[in-house]
């Protein structure tokens, strides 16, 4: 991990637009009866749009759509990005790593997004090393395999969020 790739920049948002204004005070008005209803609206139309539908699946979406309507999640990398200031443009996970007894890190994986238009990164960094007794090395490499996992699972959310991106798709 270098600094290029942790810098987070600024941004301002764009103007509102007055058709966006308008949106925005309807959706403030309804937020809590929208939030209220989102639950029963995505479970229904989970049963009928998924063959693999679970209960807990449309709870999961349900809970996404919520956060995302109440700015508690990114919009654009739901289930990534760490951000939650509303409207923020750098998207970024910095929050997996392995660290040694002294608290340093051996190993750390990520997620970055930054306003300037440059793809989507996954980085897998640190390096700080730790002698283990032998007895500690299998929970130390159980520890870096779910880290590494994490990175697997970052990165297919990405995949499929870029995915919708450039097909058009607003999540």
């Amino acid at each position: 991990m270098n600094d290029e790739t942790t810098r987070t920049t600024t941004s301002t948002s764009p103007a509102i637009s007055g058709a966006d204004e308008a949106v925005n005070r309807v959706l403030d008005a309804s937020r809590d009866k929208i939030i209220a209803v989102l639950p029963e609206v995505v479970d229904k139309a989970a049963r009928e749009a998924f063959a693999d539908y679970t209960p807990e699946a449309a709870a999961r979406i349900a809970e996404t759509m919520i956060g995302i309507l109440i700015g508690t999640i990114c919009r654009d990398y739901p289930g990534v990005c760490t951000d939650t200031e509303p409207g923020h443009f750098d998207h970024f996970n910095h929050e997996h790593s392995v660290t040694n007894k002294d608290g340093e890190h051996i190993l750390d994986v990520g997620f970055v997004q930054l306003s300037d238009g440059g793809p989507a990164a996954i980085y897998i960094g640190g390096m700080h090393h730790e002698d283990l007794r032998p007895e500690e090395v299998r929970a130390k490499t159980a520890e870096l395999r779910r880290l590494l996992d994490q990175a697997d699972e970052m990165a297919d959310k990405v995949i499929a969020m870029t995915a919708v991106h450039a097909g058009g798709v607003q999540a």
